[in-house]
């Protein structure tokens, strides 16, 4: 959800509290650690199916499992940081204690495309989750989970029920660097915004639901 630009925005909150994120999401250059495309286990669908976790990646990393740098924590091909990440594959084992034999345990898990796949699910669900409690989104979408995750908790819920003429730096408050660093400006609008999602992922993978299988 997101931007044009090959390489997608990346993450700098932790997750207590869909109304407690902190996070913006900024575009930095990234160290190469390895071009494997992640491979999701097939019980992540559990918490969201692979295209839609795919249509993630495709928007963090262009799908490549890289590490830091430019100053953020953020890795992998979901761009987590630490404090993501252990929340939500917490999350994700409680939510589906199965998977506990499967995963890669400890910090190496982040730059594990698998199992940072199942964080980032879990992350999905408890955004779209946000999304039906707190903005009346009965079945939110890709492009309106998108914006949770991309920047985070109450902000991401003001961008996912904004309207397209809505100035996105108003909303977001986010600084002129870090408004480049996700192709924006101070001009941009909302609709624009959700037309370089479209224009990354298609209309039929933007308009799917989180939350149905």
């Amino acid at each position: 959800m997101l931007d044009a630009e090959a390489n997608g925005p990346g993450r700098t909150r932790g997750r207590p509290n869909p109304n407690q994120r902190t996070r913006c999401s900024r575009r930095k250059p990234r160290a190469h650690v390895s071009s494997a495309r992640p491979s999701p286990p097939g019980r992540a669908t559990r918490l969201a199916t692979t295209p839609k976790l795919a249509a993630t990646c495709a928007m963090e990393s262009n799908c490549q499992n890289v590490g830091s740098s430019g100053g953020s924590s953020a890795t992998g091909a979901f761009q987590m940081i630490s404090s993501t990440y252990n929340a939500d594959i917490k999350g994700a084992v409680a939510y589906d204690p199965s998977i506990a034999g499967t995963i890669v345990s400890g910090s190496a898990g982040e730059m594990d495309p698998g199992t940072e796949a199942y964080a980032a699910a879990y992350e999905l669900r408890q955004d779209a989750l946000s999304l039906q409690q707190n903005d009346g989104i009965s079945d939110p979408t890709v492009l309106q989970t998108r914006a949770v995750y991309q920047f985070g908790g109450n902000v991401g819920l003001d961008v996912a029920n904004a309207p397209d003429s809505a100035n996105i730096a108003q909303l977001t408050q986010l600084s002129a660097a870090s408004l480049a660093a996700n192709g924006l400006n101070s001009s941009s609008t909302v609709g624009q915004w959700r037309q370089t999602i479209i224009n990354k992922l298609g209309s039929a993978t933007a308009s799917q639901s989180i939350l149905q299988q």
